[in-house]
């Protein structure tokens, strides 16, 4: 899935890193999905022109929590136009398991904040004063049934190592290992409208 921003130039988008779920101060765009289509329960994934990752969940509506997160990948580019940004379609399969029907509906929404004009626009407004945030989603409609998700992921890694003293001989080693993620609880069906 890609999702592409366009402003006058790429000179003039904010850019900038940050730890995962800490926002820094630049432009951003968040995704997010109400997936059960209950108009309770969302997951938001919020990237930025360096791309930086930011996820959280929201039940009851309006109550976000920043301990969810997903997996999911990002890669960005910023061009003469704007920026793009590329998420991998995990985010669409990997918070329940998908109906095997097509015509499945999920809530939707856009935001984008433009840093140097303290601007936030949304592809589905929210009236002033107003309560609730998955309640107001739009819709996505799926013609094609989505692939179930993954319920395990498999991370290799190498990480290395050295200490050098002047008075003591010098300390290196490896080693390798596998993060391992699994999907564990009750898998819930989507419903369909």
């Amino acid at each position: 899935m890609a999702v592409t921003y366009v402003d006058d130039s790429g000179d003039v988008v904010a850019t900038g890193l940050g730890r995962r779920d800490e926002l820094p101060p630049t432009d951003m765009v968040t995704l997010a999905f109400d997936p059960r289509h209950d108009h309770q329960t969302g997951y938001a994934f919020q990237t930025n022109p360096s791309g930086w990752q930011g996820d959280f969940s929201t039940t009851d509506d309006d109550r976000n929590d920043r301990d969810y997160n997903g997996v999911w990948d990002v890669r960005t580019t910023v061009t003469a136009t704007g920026v793009v940004c590329r998420v991998s379609n995990s985010i669409l399969t990997g918070a329940i398991t998908a109906s095997p029907e097509p015509g499945q509906v999920w809530g939707v929404n856009v935001q984008r904040q433009i840093r140097r004009l303290s601007e936030n626009g949304t592809w589905v407004s929210k009236p002033r004063g107003q309560r609730g945030e998955v309640s107001l989603y739009g819709h996505l409609i799926f013609e094609q049934p989505i692939a179930p998700p993954r319920r395990l992921e498999l991370t290799p890694y190498v990480a290395a190592r050295t200490a050098h003293q002047p008075s003591l001989s010098q300390e290196s080693g490896a080693s390798t290992g596998v993060d391992l993620r699994l999907g564990v609880g009750r898998e819930q069906r989507c419903p369909r409208p």
